[in-house]
Parts: structure tokens; sequence; C-alpha cells
């Protein structure tokens, strides 16, 4: 079985969809209430849909990337804030 995407809640739809275009993933669908994103590598797609719910424990998502270093300065670079740096 192959996962198909995994759906994230989002308030502010427009601002969430912003944030996943900054860190640099391909937007392949949008609605009023939907937004599908293709990963930067590989196959894999993920979604968010507005959400009139804020409960951030609810989920967590990982990527991965070669080089965490170099992409943690690239996404300073487009004005993605931290609360901490990465630690090896």
């Amino acid at each position: 079985m192959n996962l198909n995407q995994v759906t994230l809640p989002a308030i502010d739809l427009n601002e969430s969809t912003a944030f996943y275009l900054k860190l640099g993933f391909t937007q392949i669908v949008k609605s009023d209430h939907y937004a599908r994103f293709l990963c930067t590598e590989g196959n894999s797609t993920f979604s968010i849909h507005l959400s009139s719910k804020k409960n951030d424990s609810d989920f967590i998502v990982y990527f991965e990337c070669d080089d965490v270093d170099a992409e943690y300065n690239r996404l300073k670079e487009k004005g993605i804030e931290f609360k901490s740096e990465p630690k090896d």
C-alpha cells in the first residue's frame, strides 16, 4: 500500500499556502477551502484544508533533506522564523 497524501488543518488557508510555497513546494491543487502540494523531492504530496479549529498538538509532520544546515540557512534567507537552530 502506498501513502497518497497527508492533509493538515489550516485556520488561514492563504497564509498557510504562502508558507509552503516559500518552503519550495509546488502547488498542484487550489480551491477556496483546500490546497495540495508536491514535495520538492520524490512523488509525495500533502494538502491543507480550511478549518475553524486550532489545535497544535494533533499532528506532527516531518520533512527530510540531505543537508539540514544548508536548508536551515536557505529558509532563513526566505524569512522563515525558527524557534531554535538545528543541533547535531
